[in-house]
């Protein structure tokens, strides 16, 4: 007489060791994915940045000041980032806002006569 059959499958313990690796592995490739987003964000904010403190440096020096409006040399490329010009009513400085249009949260601003954007917003003049 045979007291065990021998039966093929998993175990209901085994699904749920598979599930919860499968749920594990899931969650960190999300959070993953989050992090990696936020960081090109940044960097695409601060790269406008820095290009248009270039082209804000270039006219300093051409046109003995930096102008009150953002020069029409410069160009970003994209709808994924906000640049909010703020020149005081002078020539002697600026100040400039950059926004991701992805993640809110990214948010910098360079202002003369730096050259490394730095996070918040401009003061007010």
């Amino acid at each position: 007489m045979k007291l065990y059959k021998n039966k093929n499958g998993f175990t209901l313990v085994e699904v749920m060791v598979i599930i919860t690796i499968i749920g594990i592995l899931a969650s960190l490739t999300i959070y993953g994915i989050g992090s990696w987003r936020k960081k090109a964000s940044e960097t695409e904010v601060k790269n406008a940045l820095v290009s248009l403190s270039n082209i804000m440096e270039n006219e300093r020096n051409f046109n003995n000041g930096y102008p009150t409006s953002l020069p029409s040399s410069y160009r970003y490329n994209t709808t994924s980032l906000t640049v909010t010009y703020k020149s005081g009513g002078d020539v002697t400085r600026y100040c400039a806002d950059g926004i991701s249009n992805n993640d809110s949260s990214v948010v910098y601003m360079i202002k003369s006569p730096s050259k490394e954007p730095q996070a918040g917003t401009c003061p007010s003049f």
